[in-house]
């Protein structure tokens, strides 16, 4: 479960980083494009709706994964 931090007002965010992925990453979060990043940078998200979300990294080859997690509301 991801949180906000204690008495903040900000969204929680994540780094988000495929290890190992070749050319450019796209980010999809709950189906939609929320970014791209280069090979194994990261990606910072900021997750502003609550309940479980999924998160899919696409690389160039097509290679992909998923994986799930609940944000706090």
């Amino acid at each position: 479960i991801l949180r906000r931090a204690p008495g903040s007002a900000t969204p929680p965010m994540l780094a988000l980083r495929a290890v190992g992925a070749e050319g450019e990453v796209d980010w999809l979060v709950n189906g939609r494009l929320v970014g791209r990043s280069a090979g194994d940078a990261p990606l910072v998200h900021r997750f502003e709706a609550g309940g479980e979300q999924q998160i899919v990294a696409i690389d160039s080859h097509g290679r992909y994964d998923a994986l799930s997690l609940s944000v706090a509301r």
